[in-house]
């Protein structure tokens, strides 16, 4: 596995782990189907910019609805903390999706 797809990978485990959370929380208005699909295919596939972009696409959903739910909840510092996390996870997304050696490929 190059280091291309080592990344694809970490940034898959670390959805998956923000989805098994968000599933534990019912204030949570977010359809992770997308997401966990997304995972699987990322999980199991040669690295692929675009896979790296349906990860990220997802993610800012999950962001909106994390957002949401925290201001209608900001005492709840869980909900700011899940939307951290999920802003950290689209963060490594958009700096491999805006590496200027991935216009190259």
């Amino acid at each position: 596995m190059n280091n291309l797809a080592t990344l694809q990978t970490t940034i898959a485990l670390y959805c998956r782990d923000l989805l098994k959370e968000l599933a534990m929380y019912e204030e949570i208005r977010f359809d992770g189907r997308g997401l966990a699909a997304a995972v699987d295919s990322a999980m199991r596939g040669e690295f692929d910019i675009s896979l790296v972009a349906e990860l990220h696409r997802h993610l800012e959903r999950a962001s909106a609805a994390l957002m949401s739910v925290y201001s209608r909840n900001p005492g709840v510092a869980r909900f700011q903390q899940l939307y951290a996390r999920a802003q950290s996870i689209t963060e490594m997304c958009l700096n491999l999706m805006n590496d200027p050696g991935m216009k190259r490929r």
